[in-house]
């Protein structure tokens, strides 16, 4: 059973969110997103996966 596998067990899901609800919250850090239309992706990209081109796009506009 791996750190994120909570199969069913709420306690557990409970503990996990309770300590990353802590980390963000007293944590000093910037987060930045983007969206991806992956419909408009097919017709501009013929090849390349969505979350490489997500973060590229990340980094180039960081």
């Amino acid at each position: 059973m791996g750190v994120f596998n909570f199969s069913g067990d709420r306690a557990h899901q409970r503990l996990f969110m309770d300590e990353l609800t802590e980390i963000v919250t007293f944590g000093n850090f910037i987060l930045i997103s983007t969206t991806i239309d992956k419909l408009a992706l097919d017709k501009q990209y013929l090849e390349g996966n969505a979350y490489h081109i997500a973060l590229a796009h990340c980094m180039e506009t960081l």
